[in-house]
Order: structure tokens, then C-alpha cells, then sequence
């Protein structure tokens, strides 16, 4: 992938031929790293029987296995993922879609086809036509991509979704539920908090994830191939705030469903995960400005000072597809700054 080209990293006790260190070393070199990997100089008559009958010299070998790295594009490659909430410019699902496309993997992007005169300028600047554009992105990077214009709420339009993605790929590997209620009117305390705005902000995030996963999950099951679920949550979802009692809800509520639905599919190998972003630098939290009330909000909350991107969580889901996560599952990762610890 050439991420870390240009980099150079020290792995210390990577002289096993079965260990961590070794594994860590050659997943940076896969990344572009250079390494410099230590070991004790351990007694060769001490080494396990594999590592003798593999003539292995530890540290030494480890370095061979390193400058024999390859890299690891493609590792997708034949896997088909669906993403929902993928029609914005500035996006995670975008961003997702295009690096899960990045690694091989053909999609399949949702949008709810927004009136254009509500798009935001840099999109009516750009002729952004929602997930047309994000689909021809995604084919510029070498991939098929379908679009289908859909409400995650609805169940005959998610059924409709997943028989158009069998029709066009024959099969489904992944679905990143992203879908989740435009920010603003929900940012209110409870005793102001419409009962219509509440309803809508748990239906498209809770109910559209359980509806899609519903349809989808049959799927995964039946072809015995493992794949995953990707929920896009919330730090909101480990800690409450005031005025977000809706948004906090849905995405305590995301952590639970991913719990109860990674225990349920594990069986099959088929592994269910959340990410939890902070504040990310999106087309969603436009109603904040970029003035200095921003730049106060990122200084006295984010450690790192810096709002995340889209492209580093859109990365991230994807990394969470491939086969290098194939040990992770029900967990809920934060991707913050280090705004929230835990």
C-alpha cells in the first residue's frame, strides 16, 4: 500500500520465527517501512524444533523476511462490500468506500438522493452528483461499484439493495452501516428535543443498521466465507453529552448491537466490529463553521490539536476488512485524538 513509505520503525524482540515481533516487522515492511529489528542473540541450541528444522538465525532471518516483503494491495481482491450513507463529498462512507475499492474490493454505495440545491458549496462547486460521484471514484480506482438510492429505514428498499448487489456481484463479503441523521436539529436539550426529530435520529442509525444487517447476514452465512459488519458509531456512544441525548442513544445503542451480533456470528466466522470516531472534519459538522470557535472546540478537546479525516477512519474500516483483522471482533475502537481513553 505504500502508507509508511518513507518510514523507518525499531522492532525489539522480533527474533521468533512464531512471534510477534516478527509479525509487527513484516506488516510495516508490507506498509512501506523500513525496520531495524533487535533480538538477545539467543542460543541456537536452545530454539524450538521449528525454527532449527527452518535453519532460522533469528534476528538475521527475520531481516530476510523483511527485505523479501512484497506489500499487501489487493488483499480484498473478489470481496464485495456495501456501504450506506456513502453520497457526501466530504464523507466517511465515501472514504470507506474508496479504501475498501484501494484493496482490491468492488462496492456497492447507498445515498438517499438529496435535493442538490441543499448540497453544500464545495459539492455544488464540484458537480457532485452524491453516490454517482462517489461510484465514479471508486471505478477510477479500477473497481465496479453499483449505486442504489435507498432508505436504510425501509424495509422493502434494503431488501431491494441487497437482491440488486446479488444480481450485479453474485455475492456480499461486508456492509458498513454508515447511515446516521443529519446533525442540527437533534443538538437540543431534552425538554426542546422533538419526539419526530428522536424517533428519526434511533431509526436510521439503530433500525437501519438492524435492517440492513438482517438482509444481508443470511448471505454471509450461507457462503461460508467468513466477512464482516462494520458499524460507524460515535465516542458519543461511550460518553453522554448534554444536548445530544438522541445521538448519545443511537450510539450507546450501536456499542450493544455490535456486542450481541459479534457473539451471535462468531460461529460462522463472520466478525462484527464499530469504529468510533471523534470530531471529524466532514461535510456533517458544517453547522459549527471553521472559525475560531472551531479551533477553540479542537484545542481544549483533542490531545492531538488536530481534527481526524475522513480518509484516516475510511481507512481504518477498511483496514477491519482484511484478513490482517481477522482476530477482532465486538469491539467498538475509537479513532479520536485520544479524546476519549477507553
Amino acid at each position: 500500500m505504500g502508507s509508511l513509505d518513507g518510514k523507518v520503525a525499531i522492532v525489539t524482540g522480533a527474533g521468533r520465527l512464531r512471534g510477534i515481533g516478527r509479525a509487527a516487522a513484516l506488516a510495516l515492511a508490507e506498509l512501506g517501512a523500513d525496520l531495524v529489528v533487535t533480538g538477545t542473540g539467543r542460543d541456537p541450541a536452545r530454539y524450538p524444533d521449528d525454527e532449527k528444522a527452518a535453519g532460522w538465525r533469528d534476528v538475521e532471518s527475520t531481516a530476510e523476511q523483511v527485505r523479501a516483503t512484497g506489500g499487501s494491495m489487493g488483499s480484498l481482491d473478489g470481496k464485495v462490500a456495501i456501504v450506506t450513507g456513502a453520497g457526501r463529498l466530504r464523507g466517511i462512507g465515501r472514504a470507506a468506500a474508496l479504501a475498501l475499492a484501494e484493496l482490491g474490493a468492488d462496492l456497492v454505495v447507498t445515498g438517499t438522493g438529496r435535493d442538490p440545491a441543499r448540497y453544500p458549496d464545495d459539492e455544488k462547486a464540484a458537480g457532485w452528483r452524491d453516490v454517482e460521484s462517489t461510484a465514479e471514484q471508486v471505478r477510477a480506482a479500477g473497481r465496479r461499484c453499483l449505486t442504489q438510492v435507498a432508505n436504510v429505514t425501509d424495509r422493502a428498499a434494503v431488501e431491494a439493495t441487497v437482491r440488486a448487489t446479488l444480481d450485479e456481484f453474485g455475492r456480499i463479503d461486508f456492509l458498513v452501516n454508515n447511515a446516521a441523521f443529519a446533525r442540527g436539529p437533534d443538538r437540543v436539550p431534552l425538554t426542546d428535543l422533538p419526539e419526530d426529530v428522536w424517533r428519526r435520529v434511533l431509526d436510521i442509525k439503530l433500525t437501519g443498521s438492524f435492517l440492513m444487517s438482517r438482509a444481508v447476514v443470511p448471505t454471509l452465512i450461507e457462503q461460508g466465507q467468513g466477512g464482516g459488519i462494520l458499524n460507524v458509531s460515535s465516542i458519543a456512544g461511550k460518553k453522554g453529552n448534554p444536548n445530544m441525548v438522541a445521538y448519545c442513544t443511537s450510539n450507546f445503542g450501536i456499542q450493544g448491537f455490535t456486542q450481541a451480533l459479534a457473539m451471535e456470528l462468531a460461529p460462522h466466522g463472520i466478525r462484527v466490529n464499530a469504529v468510533c470516531p471523534g470530531v471529524i472534519d466532514t461535510s456533517r459538522m458544517d453547522d459549527l463553521g471553521r472559525d475560531e470557535t472551531w479551533d477553540a472546540t479542537i484545542k481544549n478537546l483533542v490531545p492531538l490539536n488536530r481534527p481526524g479525516t475522513d480518509e484516516e477512519i475510511g481507512k481504518f474500516v477498511a483496514y477491519l476488512c482484511t484478513p490482517d483483522a481477522a482476530y477482532i471482533t465486538g469491539q467498538s475502537l475509537n479513532i479520536d485524538g485520544g479524546v476519549v481513553m477507553w
